[in-house]
């Protein structure tokens, strides 16, 4: 209750820039008992002050209905998702745990004449950082749980307006629905953060639980622009900014190995750090700078899309091998 009165409630007294707030134990929030699913146009649930997670959990549940359908006059399939804690991030938010209980999935969109359009969005924190701060969190959740939209983020879906994550981990599977043909359009679905502008992300970790609970996509065209990454999926232009991302000292396990006797040229669509470095305006340019320290499994691309090098868009490989993660447990 004392967290939806800050951001929800009495959002215009106590949701600002000045005030803090520190998390005194665990508790659960429930889709059941009103925490709204959200989209990127909902008002509400946003972070404007810095809340401070003390080390507790904060375990996301629920089973609140979302009817969803492909195209129009397609049979409809109902969804039970657990929400997304908060919507945009312009404050802080640090130091804690989340455990999803329950899967959570998107809110679909649909054009006038009801067709899916998969612009439908989920990350299990936020929808985005925008300009805010995330740090020092564990994503994780019970077996078989996942994240699922037509662009996933195991953390947010969005970071862009010189937001940063820094110093978390996500153990999550993140699946992209993607039944329909999008020939014409870009997706993204990262570890981290479905997709970027101007943002910074830094010794954030992803490790799938399994090589089936990873990150995956059930796209079936053979045109369409789909990048999956361990960290970030893929850049865009937001607000008529140009991406500027850079991504130093994070850690994937997230596979993505070249079929014997493959190059790594730089035209994949998925990457154990980002899927695509590149961004569209007109055509493609790169977005990222400043990379470095990134360490992925050998057998793995690093970067799925790329210009120069792959050693251009995420720099050199950290030739220091890490410790395997330790996955956190509920008590």
């Amino acid at each position: 209750e004392e967290l939806y009165e800050v951001v929800q409630g009495d959002a215009a007294i106590l949701n600002l820039a000045d005030k803090r707030y520190r998390i005194s134990g665990d508790f659960s929030v429930s889709s059941d008992n009103g925490w709204l699913l959200k989209m990127e146009s909902s008002s509400g649930y946003d972070v404007r002050c810095e809340i401070d997670g003390n080390g507790r959990t904060i375990t996301l549940t629920g089973e609140k209905e979302i009817e969803y359908h492909d195209e129009a006059g397609s049979a409809s399939t109902t969804l039970k998702s657990a929400p997304m804690l908060f919507n945009h991030i312009y404050g802080t938010v640090h130091d804690m745990n989340i455990y999803c209980e329950k899967s959570l999935y998107g809110v679909p969109k649909y054009d006038s004449e009801e067709n899916n359009t998969y612009n439908d969005g989920c990350g299990t924190i936020a929808y985005s950082v925008d300009g805010g701060k995330l740090s020092n969190i564990d994503v994780f959740g019970a077996d078989g749980v996942f994240v699922q939209a037509g662009s996933p983020g195991g953390l947010v879906v969005s970071v862009h307006n010189e937001g940063t994550i820094e110093d978390c981990r996500c153990f999550l599977q993140v699946k992209q629905h993607l039944v329909k043909s999008t020939e014409a359009a870009r997706f993204f679905g990262g570890g981290i953060t479905s997709m970027a502008t101007q943002a910074k992300i830094t010794r954030c970790i992803y490790y799938p639980l399994s090589d089936s609970k990873s990150i995956s996509s059930d796209y079936t065209g053979t045109n369409g622009r789909v990048y999956l990454g361990g960290i970030v999926g893929g850049l865009r232009i937001y607000d008529g900014k140009i991406p500027a991302m850079t991504i130093s000292d994070c850690s994937s396990w997230f596979k993505c190995p070249l079929a014997r006797g493959e190059t790594n040229n730089g035209a994949r669509r998925n990457g154990a750090i980002i899927g695509t470095s590149c961004y569209l305006d007109g055509t493609d340019k790169t977005g990222t700078t400043d990379c470095q320290g990134n360490w992925w499994l050998g057998s793995s691309v690093g970067a799925g899309r790329w210009l120069t090098s792959e050693s251009a868009a995420i720099g050199t490989k950290n030739a220091v091998t890490p410790q395997t993660p330790t996955v956190p447990t509920i008590n």
